[in-house]
């Protein structure tokens, strides 16, 4: 139960200063009063003081127009005007507004505030039946995290049971091909060993695990130091070739977030990757004038969000068990910080499932790095507003960074140059911008 402040988008900061200028009428004040808003749904915030709080309550029970409330999905987000410029800005847009005569609270706001009124006049009730809600969200995400775990264990129960196969296979020079063909005397070669027939049963049951079991498996792929070469070569299928979803799906997104005449101004060409989040199209789209653009669309997989946060509250529950684990173990474990892992790990992949927020990111690097013609980021196309399930960008033509080094590894001025180019971009944006790009496993 403490008030947050929100933290705003720059698109709701323009807005805001558009509306502050009066160059905008009751449509703009109301555009800008919902992007605040959003941002107070959706957006990063801190924590109030105990005597702004207390000014909140004073603003609920009084009908003060400095007050500025923002009803979100499960609670309601209040704030003085007073503690915040933003919330000053949003309590001028409320004056402008009713002065131009638009409507901005409505009757489910107002019944909310007068159901924490009556909430704050019964305590002894009103704590009893929390504790009644916070017990039952605690015991059905018990029941979702008992049924993920038991779903993973039937899936990934046929690789423990082949396991002890493939190891004494493997020890026994029998684990690729050519080698079982040779002992069993057959002429026709085979397509694959039972160590790499495994190993593929293994990607296959990773694959159908969910997003968050693919994007650990991500991460140890790109770890051949503790997993070894021929590991990380068969999961480093999982960075970019995932089995990719149905078409229909990809053309059903697009009509909810473009109307059925996408067709008409996008042409999709063939899939340039497939991750544990969406897939990636090649394209083309028409502008009004008639010029072509040549682009990548991101489609998010259908699903996707399914288990995920089971997923993570399995880990954050094994994270803590780790940590006390018998033996001397979990002192040793402490160090790590294994709940502060699974929660940045949380909060990353999270980010992740709204694809307005990767288009957020690209606005602000291109910002950044205006005045730079070496490096380059993907742009926003016009008339194509960023969805939560799709992104269509400009096309930037090239290769793995690591398929580059190994293609120019005799050019050392050239790699030189690169390798300057990578630490001026990354101090840049530790030292300079704070807003870094994180790596795409």
């Amino acid at each position: 139960h403490l008030t947050r402040l929100p933290v705003p988008t720059m698109a709701t900061v323009q807005a805001l200063r558009s509306a502050a200028a009066g160059s905008a009428g009751s449509r703009g004040l109301l555009s800008a009063r919902r992007a605040l808003l959003a941002d107070c749904r959706g957006g990063p915030r801190r924590l109030l003081s105990m005597q702004q709080r207390q000014q909140v309550k004073s603003h609920v029970s009084s009908s003060n127009s400095r007050g500025a409330a923002a009803v979100g999905s499960r609670r309601a987000y209040l704030a003085p005007a007073l503690a915040c410029p933003l919330l000053t800005a949003l309590a001028e847009l409320d004056r402008r507004a009713q002065c131009e005569g638009a409507v901005l609270v409505t009757r489910s706001t107002r019944l909310r505030l007068m159901s924490h009124e009556e909430n704050e006049a019964k305590p002894e009730q009103n704590d009893l039946l929390n504790r009644l809600r916070r017990l039952r969200r605690k015991a059905r995400r018990a029941l979702r995290m008992v049924a993920r775990a038991t779903q993973l264990l039937l899936t990934f129960e046929p690789l423990a049971a082949l396991y002890p196969v493939a190891k004494i296979l493997r020890s026994l020079g029998l684990g690729n091909a050519e080698q079982l063909d040779k002992a069993l005397g057959s002429d026709k070669p085979a397509d694959a060993g039972v160590v790499e027939w495994y190993l593929k049963l293994c990607l296959w049951c990773v694959e159908s695990s969910g997003a968050a079991v693919i994007k650990l498996m991500q991460w140890a792929s790109s770890r051949p130091d503790m997993f070894g070469e021929r590991f990380c070569e068969v999961f480093g299928a999982l960075q970019d070739s995932t089995t990719p979803h149905a078409w229909r799906h990809t053309e059903a997104t697009l009509r909810r977030a473009y109307g059925d005449e996408w067709k008409e101004r996008i042409r999709l060409g063939k899939i340039l990757g497939s991750g544990c989040i969406g897939q990636v199209y090649a394209g083309a789209v028409t502008h009004e004038d008639g010029t072509e653009q040549n682009i990548a669309v991101k489609v998010m997989h259908p699903g996707v969000k399914n288990n995920i946060d089971a997923d993570l509250d399995l880990l954050a529950f094994l994270a803590n068990i780790a940590e006390h684990a018998p033996f001397g173990i979990g002192k040793q474990l402490v160090w790590l910080d294994l709940p502060g892992v699974v929660d940045e790990f949380h909060r990353l992949l999270i980010h992740q499932l709204d694809f307005r927020t990767e288009a957020d990111n690209l606005v602000r690097f291109n910002y950044n790095f205006r005045d730079d013609d070496e490096v380059l980021f993907p742009e926003l196309i016009p008339g194509f507003p960023a969805q939560e399930e799709i992104l269509v960008e400009s096309f930037c033509d090239g290769i793995p960074f690591w398929q580059w080094n190994q293609e120019n590894m005799e050019n050392v001025e050239l790699r030189n140059k690169m390798c300057n180019i990578g630490v001026r971009t990354v101090c840049q944006m530790i030292f300079k911008d704070n807003f870094i790009h994180g790596v795409e496993y």
